[in-house]
């Protein structure tokens, strides 16, 4: 009875994550404002393909790209050709990755440990490891489509004997590696499990898969242009600086902390008899070594956010219920004991694994006057005669009609990029391009999160090129996003010495705007 009913609270808790999970998506899908502080400078790459223009260019007050592979914003472009770009497109990419991850971990757990009960239960604590990985899940980044073909192309190499499937899973992975360059871990992986376990397919499997990661991306090269090499490879690889710090929190507090249920088992199964690492089934232990690199290697990224966790979380997600079962069944051989308890056993451990993984629905949800919000926020952007730049968001001024902005993320890749080939061959380079800012003409308005004088010296140096007319008042707090960087539309900067080239009432309505020297703001 007592089995029976740990199953019961298992199923439970999985189901209604599930419900839960699938609730705020949709839900969340037709959200009018970003979600992620990084959404709308995506939103300016998908506006730039939909219109048939590259995205890897130089540099410049209009646009900067971010260290992203381009499959993503790609497939993203194509609804937006015939629909005009809107915030859904990207999101539901990256919905349709999440539920078909989700439904992948079902299916592996399922036939790896032959209990429906564990392979709902790893797919439930995928989905609700949304909040602890920073509710990025849904919204316009590449990793769930990165992590939906590459666990697509790893579970078609496990359940697979042929060559058909070593060549479809190595494709997979390479088109995993073109949405974002972590997929390169799990190519990896695969690459040992096959020299280990299954000799005869590693020729063809790393043959495909090196001509489509490295060939690709040299062909790629080619097409795009240096640029494409410079904020994809040369960027990322400057910014690295090891940090004992990270590692330790990445471990710790993330690993054997909050995935404590499911590392913990991992571990132990490397001791049983069977060797976990050998034979089909052993390629989950060396993904999960894969997963354990893309780890480490976003600790050498100072501004990595929780969805750096999210690779770790995937992975575990199966070899945790798998680890588990294999415990059990050397535990039922060894000891005789009898085959429900050892169940209900797991049961009770994945159940236990959903409390520190549990969120709160509010912290997701946006603020409720965000679609009144944004639609002011635009039409005072759309009223401004000049032009405008938003550093800290993207797309408001795109829908404005203002065009597109550079983005403080994107210039910030480049700042702490140190030593990158830009930077050292033209140290000036960056001041150059922020100068027509400072002096000249048709200079635009600036509406930023943070004032001027504290937003890195590049914008510091506008000071006394730019006035403080005021604030947003009331709109600020529900256009905040939900994730990633809390920052929110705030400082009202208009060009000094210009007749004209401003209107103080245009770009914040006369109700939003607070004194320049007040400080005051308006009441929501």
């Amino acid at each position: 009875m007592t089995a029976r009913l740990i199953r019961w609270l298992l199923w439970g808790l999985a189901i209604g994550s599930t419900v839960l999970f699938v609730a705020l998506g949709a839900w969340r899908l037709v959200y009018p404002l970003e979600l992620d502080c990084i959404e709308g400078v995506m939103m300016d790459h998908i506006v730039r393909l939909s219109q048939g223009q590259p995205i890897f260019v130089e540099p410049s007050l209009s646009f900067i790209p971010l260290a992203y592979m381009p499959l993503f914003a790609a497939l993203a472009s194509l609804p937006a050709r015939f629909f005009g770009p809107h915030w859904w497109e990207p999101r539901l990419i990256s919905l349709l990755s999440v539920l078909g991850l989700a439904g992948l971990i079902l299916h592996v757990v399922k036939r790896e440990t032959l209990s429906w009960t564990l392979g709902i239960a790893g797919s439930a604590l995928y989905l609700t490891g949304f909040g602890i990985t920073g509710g990025c899940y849904d919204v316009a980044r590449p990793d769930s489509l990165m992590l939906f073909l590459a666990f697509a192309g790893l579970a078609l190499l496990r359940f697979t004997t042929g060559f058909w499937g070593a060549l479809g899973s190595a494709l997979l992975l390479s088109l995993s590696f073109f949405a974002k360059q972590h997929a390169a871990w799990f190519v990896l992986a695969a690459l040992l499990h096959l020299a280990f376990n299954d000799r005869r397919r590693l020729p063809l499997f790393g043959v495909v898969a090196v001509l489509g990661c490295a060939g690709g991306y040299v062909l790629l090269a080619r097409w795009l242009g240096p640029w494409f090499r410079f904020f994809t490879l040369e960027v990322p690889a400057h910014w690295s600086q090891l940090s004992r710090v990270r590692v330790l929190n990445y471990v710790g507090h993330g690993l054997v902390g909050t995935l404590g249920f499911l590392t913990a088992p991992t571990l132990l199964s490397l001791g049983i008899s069977s060797r976990p690492w050998r034979g089909p089934d052993g390629l989950w232990m060396w993904v999960g070594l894969g997963a354990a690199g893309t780890g480490f290697m976003a600790t050498l990224d100072p501004s990595a956010y929780h969805h750096v966790l999210t690779p770790s979380l995937v992975t575990l997600a199966v070899l945790g219920p798998v680890s588990l079962r294999r415990l059990a069944a050397e535990a039922v051989t060894a000891r005789n004991a009898r085959p429900e308890r050892a169940l209900a056993a797991l049961s009770a451990i994945l159940a236990l694994q959903f409390l520190p993984l549990a969120y709160t629905v509010h912290e997701q949800m946006p603020h409720r006057r965000a679609a009144e919000a944004g639609r002011t926020f635009v039409g005072d952007l759309s009223r401004q005669p000049g032009g405008v730049l938003v550093p800290y968001h993207g797309f408001y001024d795109w829908e404005a009609g203002k065009g597109t902005s550079l983005h403080v993320i994107a210039l910030d890749d480049i700042v702490r990029a140190r030593g990158n080939r830009l930077l050292k061959s033209d140290p000036q380079f960056l001041e150059r391009m922020f100068a027509p800012l400072a002096a000249g003409p048709d200079r635009p308005a600036i509406v930023t999160d943070v004032p001027l004088s504290k937003s890195g010296a590049l914008w510091a140096g506008l000071e006394g090129s730019y006035t403080l007319a005021g604030e947003l008042g009331w709109i600020s707090d529900p256009l905040r996003p939900v994730t990633g960087n809390r920052f929110t539309p705030t400082y009202v900067y208009l060009p000094r010495g210009e007749t004209g080239a401003a209107d103080s009432s245009a770009v914040p309505s006369a109700s939003t705007v607070s004194g320049a020297g007040s400080g005051a703001r308006s009441a929501p």
